[in-house]
């Protein structure tokens, strides 16, 4: 039996909200095999901790699908 894994590779962008920017950063790679109910809410809180040295720096992190360049559905920046 075969476990299908769903890899997908998101990059991680630094949003600088007055210019309405986004400068990219890194990447980050989800290796799940099955979809979870906060798989994005999970990605966006590993890119803050890698990605970030304070609270600020955090705020101003995002991530964003590679493929379609939008954020994952049901992750929202306010």
């Amino acid at each position: 039996m075969s476990e299908e894994k769903n890899e997908r590779v998101f990059t991680v962008y630094r949003l600088n909200f007055e210019e309405r920017t986004k400068e990219p950063i890194g990447q980050i790679v989800e290796r799940r095999k099955s979809t979870r109910l906060n798989n994005h809410i999970g990605l966006l809180q590993l890119a803050r901790k890698r990605f970030s040295s304070t609270t600020d720096e955090a705020v101003r992190i995002g991530v964003f699908d590679d493929w379609s360049g939008n954020p994952p559905a049901g992750l929202k920046f306010t």
